[in-house]
């Protein structure tokens, strides 16, 4: 790990009805798990499409020009929220996790972040893309 080496990801925010949906299905949480959840801000609320683990600062630039040229004609697309659930158990949760429907742009999006990134050294994740956003407690 270099001195100056950043945990990054990259990722993809809510629209503000998601994050309206989101929030509700929280405070109704809330109100179940107060003590046991370290609740995040909603704001902070996004869906991640590839995380990077430690950055090197100085591939900024080589990554932003990368994917830029990548994604110029890629169109904005919907995602809709489609489960809710924990890790471990309910009665012990350590993540709670919202579940989306996966559509071809999504994946797409996420095959070129891996392609653009391994090109520069990151490894893909050896996992399959997992379709959850998710609060750690």
């Amino acid at each position: 790990m270099q001195k100056d080496a950043i945990r990054s990801f990259f990722a993809c925010e809510f629209t503000t009805d998601n994050l309206n949906k989101i929030n509700r299905i929280a405070a109704d949480l809330k109100s179940t798990l107060p003590s046991l959840v370290r609740w995040v801000n909603i704001e902070n609320i996004h869906l991640t499409i590839k995380f990077i683990g430690e950055f090197n600062p100085d591939d900024l630039e080589k990554i932003r020009f990368s994917l830029n040229q990548a994604l110029h004609t890629f169109q904005q697309f919907e995602i809709q929220i489609s489960q809710l659930g924990v890790f471990p158990t309910f009665s012990k949760p350590r993540v709670i996790w919202i579940g989306i429907n996966s559509n071809e742009q999504l994946i797409n999006l996420v095959k070129i972040v891996n392609h653009e990134t391994e090109a520069l050294g990151y490894p893909t994740e050896k996992r399959p893309f997992s379709r959850i956003s998710h609060w750690e407690g």
